[in-house]
């Protein structure tokens, strides 16, 4: 039987009891009777008093193998439920938070009995779906009495928070790509004879590659134009707008996003092939990555990546089509939210320039392609989708 089917039985059944005793007392009167009436009166008092108590002397300890957790990938986790007082407990169940999370082989509907002065210790794994940081393991107590007549409910008042990495998917080979168009792409690129001239400044080129003799002498800013070690071979564009501020909705977006944006980064990294990955936080920022020596490090930072909802894509897109390095790439992709009008702009330019691209627009339900063309594609993604079956 449900456990409120249990606790509205009882309380009818008490009722009944307390309605007779009154009778009794009506009708007879006598010790008997009194008693009795002071006895069910008295119950439900009797069943307040023992939850506070209970409330005062339970105590939950929980922690997880590690701090930091990668998203779908199990961790060690253990929980202990504690009496400190020298009665016994019972009719004790605990709710996991489970929006985000899954604890394995445990049922939070498991109703827990504990003698005085002992305690209970589960041993199990936790699951967390979603790269972000958020509440897991025990969010609620639920408690009866011991006549299962009230039953009350409140928050653990000392839940765990815990940072969460997106996983790193790596696709055996790359279906949504042409990657012969990216190995043979022509170009005036001759890597082994780096072809060094200088050229006016442009707003969003590396200042790194100032050529202060050139600028002086001319008057002007100029940068070298280098061709070859510095090309850019690959050039991703992730979105970093916070769409929303339900967890709910933003949590498996960004997750997904991540997911894409690594996958593709140690695909071709494991080619030997350096990627440029660009967005906003705030201003454009880049990350390089050019060998699986080097992942970690990119891993890391983009696990570090924040969103903001002053982080919009369309802004992105317009400083992207002034990017001068963005149309050396060989190939662009972009992991966005929405197939906007600017992003469909900057394709076109790319296009124009030689530059293939291929866009991933990560929503909640699975679609057709959003466009393709010569030299463009875009793939609809859900946020529940597999992305080895995708990319």
């Amino acid at each position: 039987m449900h456990p409120k089917s249990k606790i509205r039985r009882n309380r009818i059944i008490l009722a009944v009891l307390w309605s007779l005793s009154l009778a009794g007392i009506s009708f007879y009167g006598g010790p008997v009777s009194y008693g009795l009436f002071a006895l069910f009166t008295l119950i439900p008092v009797i069943s307040v008093v023992y939850l506070l108590f209970v409330v005062a002397f339970f105590r939950i300890y929980q922690e997880a193998g590690t701090k930091w957790l990668a998203a779908n990938h199990a961790v060690p986790f253990y929980f202990i439920l504690k009496n400190e007082s020298y009665f016994g407990f019972a009719g004790i169940r605990i709710r996991f938070f489970s929006s985000f999370s899954t604890i394995n082989g445990l049922d939070d509907g498991i109703e827990y009995e504990l003698l005085p002065g002992t305690g209970i210790r589960k041993e199990t794994e936790l699951i967390c779906r979603y790269r972000g940081e958020y509440e897991v393991g025990l969010k609620q107590v639920e408690m009866q009495d011991f006549f299962r007549l009230i039953q009350i409910s409140y928050r653990n008042r000392e839940t765990m928070r815990v940072v969460v990495r997106p996983d790193l998917i790596e696709p055996g080979q790359l279906k949504s790509v042409d990657i012969s168009n990216i190995m043979t792409r022509d170009s005036s690129v001759n890597p082994s004879q780096p072809d060094v001239t200088v050229r006016e400044y442009i707003p969003g080129d590396d200042v790194r590659r100032m050529n202060w003799k050139a600028s002086a002498a001319s008057g002007r800013l100029m940068v070298r134009e280098q061709t070859g070690e510095e090309q850019e071979d690959i050039s991703i564009l992730l979105g970093t707008e916070r769409r929303s501020g339900e967890q709910t909705v933003y949590l498996p977006l960004e997750n997904k996003m991540l997911e894409v944006v690594l996958a593709l980064a140690v695909y071709f990294a494991g080619k030997g092939i350096r990627s440029r990955t660009i967005y906003l936080e705030g201003e454009p920022e880049d990350l390089y990555v050019g060998g699986l020596e080097q992942f970690d490090a990119y891993y890391e930072a983009v696990s570090a990546v924040r969103y903001g909802s002053g982080n919009e894509e369309s802004r992105l897109m317009q400083l992207m089509a002034g990017d001068s390095r963005l149309y050396g790439s060989r190939m662009v992709f972009m992991v966005l939210a929405e197939w906007s009008t600017q992003a469909m702009e900057l394709a076109r330019m790319l296009n124009e320039n030689n530059v293939p691209v291929t866009a991933y627009i990560i929503g909640s339900r699975p679609e057709a392609p959003v466009a393709a063309g010569q030299g463009l594609r875009v793939l609809s993604i859900s946020t529940d989708t597999d992305i080895r079956e995708v990319l």
